[in-house]
């Protein structure tokens, strides 16, 4: 059965994001949480999903204007209760998702500590479902979609700054089952 992911959002507009250069200012590696916004079957609102998600990130920066930037992502886990016609739980099942992404960083510094910036890449997600009472069969199930961004960074020190960030997914493909 093909599942289709409508969007996936990244909202880390709100998120602490500390990237540290390394080797002289061209590499850079850090980390980020936020919050995930879904449309589509798997609502964040709903109290069965964690929607809080985080990804690990290193890049080279080829010159001041131009990085390549790749990524590990977790974005979502759920349980969710399978109910029959009368309320009464019939099975439990995990849904989590999690994805690896490249992109291209085009950059514009703002002043000698700050810089604004874009991205577009591509992103490989993945769903694994793991039902935890019967004897209907796990899945995963896979889609490569348009990862965009838009943010902002400041240095703090010389090794370290701080990074806010709106990513998007593109996701107009079919999950793979």
């Amino acid at each position: 059965m093909k599942k289709y992911l409508l969007a996936i959002a990244f909202i880390t507009s709100s998120t602490t994001s500390f990237a540290e250069p390394l080797l002289d200012g061209k590499a850079y590696a850090g980390a980020s949480v936020g919050m995930i916004n879904t449309m589509g079957n798997e609502r964040c609102s709903d109290t069965q999903h964690d929607c809080m998600n985080w990804k690990l990130y290193g890049g080279y920066k080829l010159n001041q204007h131009l990085a390549l930037e790749a990524g590990y992502y977790k974005l979502m886990d759920s349980d969710i209760d399978m109910v029959d016609a009368t309320g009464r739980v019939t099975d439990t099942y995990n849904t989590s998702r999690k994805g690896l992404a490249a992109s291209a960083v085009g950059s514009m510094p703002l002043g000698s500590r700050s810089e604004v910036f874009a991205k577009v890449g591509i992103i490989s997600t993945s769903k694994d479902i793991d039902y935890k009472n019967s004897l209907t069969a796990d899945s995963t199930s896979s889609a490569a979609d348009v990862l965009y961004g838009v943010g902002a960074s400041m240095n703090l020190t010389s090794n370290w700054a701080i990074r806010g960030e709106y990513e998007g997914v593109k996701a107009d493909s079919k999950f793979d089952d």
